[in-house]
Protein backbone atom coordinates (compact mmCIF):
# COMPACT_ATOMS: atom_id res chain seq x y z
CA UNK A 1 0.00 0.00 0.00
CA UNK A 2 2.82 2.37 0.85
CA UNK A 3 4.64 1.52 -2.61
CA UNK A 4 1.26 2.39 -3.86
CA UNK A 5 0.95 5.36 -2.55
CA UNK A 6 4.48 6.82 -2.88
CA UNK A 7 4.38 5.51 -6.55
CA UNK A 8 1.03 8.00 -7.27
CA UNK A 9 2.70 10.73 -5.55
CA UNK A 10 5.41 10.49 -7.35
CA UNK A 11 3.98 10.62 -10.88
CA UNK A 12 1.27 13.21 -9.41
CA UNK A 13 4.24 15.90 -9.33
CA UNK A 14 5.37 17.09 -12.73
CA UNK A 15 8.47 18.75 -12.89
CA UNK A 16 8.85 21.28 -15.92
CA UNK A 17 12.43 22.45 -16.54
CA UNK A 18 12.13 25.11 -19.83
CA UNK A 19 14.76 27.06 -21.10
CA UNK A 20 15.15 30.65 -20.49
CA UNK A 21 15.74 32.74 -23.56
CA UNK A 22 16.49 36.37 -23.77
CA UNK A 23 17.61 38.86 -25.52
CA UNK A 24 17.85 43.16 -26.16
CA UNK A 25 19.38 45.56 -27.95
CA UNK A 26 22.85 45.22 -26.35
CA UNK A 27 24.56 42.89 -23.93
CA UNK A 28 24.55 42.72 -19.99
CA UNK A 29 28.14 44.61 -18.90
CA UNK A 30 28.03 43.51 -15.51
CA UNK A 31 25.80 42.09 -12.64
CA UNK A 32 28.15 44.30 -10.24
CA UNK A 33 24.87 46.48 -8.94
CA UNK A 34 27.78 49.39 -8.29
CA UNK A 35 29.57 49.03 -11.42
CA UNK A 36 27.51 50.44 -14.12
CA UNK A 37 25.07 53.03 -14.78
CA UNK A 38 23.46 50.72 -17.84
CA UNK A 39 19.88 50.53 -18.57
CA UNK A 40 19.93 47.02 -19.60
CA UNK A 41 22.43 46.22 -17.21
CA UNK A 42 20.27 47.74 -14.16
CA UNK A 43 17.13 46.36 -15.56
CA UNK A 44 18.54 42.67 -15.03
CA UNK A 45 20.27 43.82 -12.02
CA UNK A 46 17.06 44.04 -10.20
CA UNK A 47 16.35 41.00 -11.02
CA UNK A 48 19.29 39.29 -8.87
CA UNK A 49 19.39 41.77 -6.20
CA UNK A 50 17.32 42.83 -3.83
CA UNK A 51 17.16 46.41 -1.95
CA UNK A 52 17.37 48.03 0.91
CA UNK A 53 14.18 49.81 -0.17
CA UNK A 54 12.32 50.57 -3.62
CA UNK A 55 9.12 52.86 -5.04
CA UNK A 56 5.49 51.93 -4.57
CA UNK A 57 3.19 52.35 -7.26
CA UNK A 58 3.04 55.73 -6.18
CA UNK A 59 6.72 56.04 -6.60
CA UNK A 60 7.00 56.90 -2.56
CA UNK A 61 10.18 55.46 -1.29
CA UNK A 62 9.18 52.25 0.76
CA UNK A 63 10.78 49.56 2.44
CA UNK A 64 12.37 46.30 0.83
CA UNK A 65 14.84 44.14 3.02
CA UNK A 66 15.37 47.60 5.35
CA UNK A 67 12.51 47.78 7.96
CA UNK A 68 13.15 51.61 8.39
CA UNK A 69 16.09 54.20 8.06
CA UNK A 70 17.57 57.02 9.70
CA UNK A 71 20.21 59.46 8.49
CA UNK A 72 22.70 59.41 11.44
CA UNK A 73 24.86 62.21 9.92
CA UNK A 74 24.94 64.40 6.61
CA UNK A 75 26.54 61.36 4.83
CA UNK A 76 25.54 58.02 6.59
CA UNK A 77 22.19 56.08 6.89
CA UNK A 78 21.43 53.71 8.79
CA UNK A 79 19.07 50.90 7.53
CA UNK A 80 17.90 48.16 10.25
CA UNK A 81 16.70 45.04 8.41
CA UNK A 82 15.20 43.00 10.87
CA UNK A 83 17.53 39.98 10.36
CA UNK A 84 16.05 38.81 7.79
CA UNK A 85 19.47 39.15 5.19
CA UNK A 86 22.53 38.42 4.91
CA UNK A 87 24.95 41.14 3.96
CA UNK A 88 28.08 40.75 2.32
CA UNK A 89 29.78 43.97 1.22
CA UNK A 90 32.99 45.65 1.32
CA UNK A 91 31.84 48.81 2.80
CA UNK A 92 31.13 49.46 6.79
CA UNK A 93 27.64 48.79 8.12
CA UNK A 94 25.89 50.44 10.67
CA UNK A 95 23.11 48.20 10.07
CA UNK A 96 22.25 45.63 13.61
CA UNK A 97 22.89 42.22 12.22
Amino acid sequence: MRALLAAVLLLSTSVNAVTLRWAAQNDILTFDPHSQNHTTTLTLVMHVYESLTRYSKKYEVEPSLATSWQQISPTQWTYPTGGSSTRRERCRSTSPA
